[in-house]
């Protein structure tokens, strides 16, 4: 598992990139998008299942989540 930082309007979304132990190129991949007062840590196992079974899987939190949920007033759904 490989921390990420994705860059979004001058800011930074925190996530995870999971990748199949056996992976040596590109591979099938999944993201991961929880819900409004979510975070990434609800889907964090169910990455690492579907990395077993040969998948890479992304999850990340949404601005006005998880660490930057200062940002939520500042967060709309367009």
């Amino acid at each position: 598992m490989s921390d990420v930082v994705i860059p979004v309007d001058r800011q930074k979304i925190r996530g995870r990139l999971l990748r199949p132990a056996e992976a040596t190129g590109p591979a099938p991949g999944i993201v991961f998008v929880h819900g409004w007062g979510g975070s990434q840590r609800q889907d964090i196992g169910k990455a690492r299942r579907l990395q077993r079974l040969g998948f890479a899987c992304l999850t990340f939190n949404l601005r006005g989540h998880a660490r930057t949920w200062r940002q939520r007033q500042s967060v709309t759904r367009s």
